[in-house]
Parts: structure tokens; sequence; C-alpha cells
């Protein structure tokens, strides 16, 4: 395909989707705003949703701003993987909900707030760079990409914990499963194409751990 149309095509797709949900998240936050039962718990469910609609307005920005690709990962497998990894998420939206208990519930929203919040604050810093399919368009190596090297991934699958808690259900638990599998066939992705655009990231890749703060196991398996 040609990579314009492509680029086009990946782009409508993706403002129609996240607009379509941002749009979802407005009424559910204005119905929050009317509930007459104020507590604890519904302050975590409005931050909750507050993080997730500041989150989708941000794919939305960085979607029509984003950089042009200097380097695109080749391959239908490539693709398959970004788009299993991104939007099969979506169908924990639509699974029926269980009783968890209270304080499950409460666990479930404190990490679905926090997850969501810290993807927020990664994608601003990730800024222009951002896209679904694996690009090298700007590399980013401050801010929480200093501290891993895949923040945003890391911070939705905090989310994702929250998110399966609330819908427990075998169906959640293969589906997050599934899901984690294609973000990391994603990252393999990212990071293949980075490393061919920018020579730079070799050290990068040594020196940042890839999810988890202190734990670069580039550099443990070197000191072995």
């Amino acid at each position: 395909m040609n990579p314009k149309l492509e680029d086009f095509i990946g782009r409508a797709s993706m403002l129609a989707v996240f607009s379509a949900l941002a749009a979802l998240g407005v009424w559910r936050l204005l119905n929050q705003l009317r509930a007459t039962q104020r507590n604890f718990e519904w302050l975590l469910y409005v931050g909750s949703n507050v993080a997730s609609l500041a989150f989708l307005c941000l794919v939305i920005a960085m979607t029509l701003v984003r950089l042009p690709a200097k380097t695109v990962a080749g391959g239908w497998e490539s693709r398959v993987s970004a788009l299993i990894g991104t939007y099969l998420l979506l169908t924990l939206m639509v699974l029926p909900t269980t009783e968890v208990g209270v304080e499950w519930r409460l666990v479930a929203t404190c990490l679905l707030c926090l997850g969501t919040a810290l993807s927020a604050y990664c994608l601003y810093w990730l800024g222009r760079s951002f896209s679904i399919m694996a690009a090298a368009r700007k590399l980013v190596v401050a801010g929480p990409y200093a501290v891993v090297r895949h923040p945003i991934y890391a911070c939705e699958a905090v989310a994702l914990i929250g998110g399966v808690i609330s819908n427990i259900s075998v169906w959640a638990v293969a589906i997050a499963a599934t899901s984690l599998a294609f973000q990391f066939r994603r990252m393999f992705h990212e990071e293949k194409v980075l490393l061919a655009t920018f020579p730079e990231y070799a050290d990068y890749q040594f020196a940042v751990p890839m999810l988890v703060p202190g734990l670069n196991l580039r550099r443990l398996r070197r000191d072995a």
C-alpha cells in the first residue's frame, strides 16, 4: 500500500475510534457529576474518567499533529500486532460487570485511575512521536522515558489490571493476556525500527530498563 494512503487511513481510523470513545467518556462523566450520592468511591470514579478523557483527547491531538515517520516497520505481522494490542483492550468495556466486593472495586478503580493518568502523562512527553504502528519519528528519552523505555505500555498494564479486577472472568483474563502478548510484539517492532533509525538508541537501550524501573535485563546479562 502507498505509505501516504496507509498513513491517511490509519490516522482517520484512529481519530474516528478515539473521538467516539471521548464522546462516550464525556457522556459518562456528565452522568457521574449529576449523582446525588458523593463519597470517596464516587470521587475515584470521577478521577478515573477525567484521566481517561485526558488520555483520549491527547491521543486525538497527537494524531492530528504527529511528525512524519522516518521509518515504519514492514510486514503484516507488525501491523496486526499493533492493531490487536491497541484495540483488543477496548473489548473489556463491553464485558458484563461482576460483583467483586467494595474493597476490590476500590482497588480496581484506583489502579484504573493511576494507570490512565500516568499513561496520559507519558503520552504528553511522547508528543508528536505518538503512533499506533511501529514507526520512528523523533527519539524521546526525557521525562518518563528516562526511567523506562516504554512507559505508556507499563502504565497501561497497571490500568489493565484494574480493568480485569472490575470485570473478573475467564474472558477478561484471556483478553488481558492476549493483549499483553501483542503489546510485547509491538515493543519488539518499535525497538527494531528505532535501532535502525537512531544509532544512539543502542546506548539508550542498554542504559534504560524496558518496562520495570531498575530492572535492566540487558545490563544484568552483561554483568552475569
